[in-house]
């Protein structure tokens, strides 16, 4: 039987062709198989089309779900009750000076047979002591410690530091013992000859 070659035309269309001995100077893919590559070719350009503009809807959500959250966050301290540069303020209310000269006393209290005190605390300027009123010496700053002088005829006679934090109330109570004729300071409701509720304060 004799063999008939086989029909490449569709291979080389219109071209030399070497089969058995013909030459293909090139070949073309057929209309078909080109058909089957372009439908690939649009399908992975409209998947990645897709492909992107999803990223693209994700950071978008990303971003806007980021600035509602900034948003809140502007609201809620907005929102939030406005804390104040200055810091809570306490009082010392200094009670009259008892009967001088004392009729007993500590054997370590240093003497001031004159009785003219005066009150220094902290950097502020002397004031004198009471004699028959209660005065009422802030605002005091209720963070620091704080340095009490008493002055005897403008000199130190005694001398203490407090903390109000050491306190019950910021309302304090500076008095001098009329036994033992120490400095004492103690909260305000646990003094009641301190009276500084009507009092002009001393600053």
């Amino acid at each position: 039987m004799q063999r008939t070659a086989a029909d490449l035309s569709w291979v080389a269309p219109n071209l030399e062709e070497r089969v058995h001995g013909r030459e293909i100077k090139a070949l073309h893919r057929p209309a078909e198989a080109s058909g089957h590559a372009r439908y690939w070719q649009l399908y992975w350009n409209s998947k990645a089309a897709h492909n992107g503009q999803s990223q693209m809807t994700k950071t978008g959500a990303v971003m806007t779900l980021l600035i509602a959250v900034m948003m809140c966050g502007s609201f809620a301290a907005a929102d939030a009750p406005q804390t104040t540069s200055t810091s809570a303020k306490g009082s010392v209310c200094v009670a009259p000076l008892p009967s001088w000269p004392p009729e007993t006393s500590a054997p370590d209290v240093p003497q001031c047979g004159s009785g003219n005190f005066s009150i220094k605390i902290d950097d502020r300027a002397p004031v004198d002591w009471p004699q028959k009123e209660s005065a009422k010496l802030d605002p005091l700053d209720m963070s620091p410690r704080h340095r009490v002088i008493i002055l005897c005829d403008k000199r130190p006679n005694q001398s203490f530091t407090f903390r109000f934090s050491a306190y019950d109330e910021p309302n304090l109570c500076l008095f001098i013992n009329d036994f033992y004729s120490t400095l004492q300071l103690w909260e305000r409701k646990r003094a009641p000859w301190c009276k500084c509720d009507a009092a002009a304060p001393r600053k």
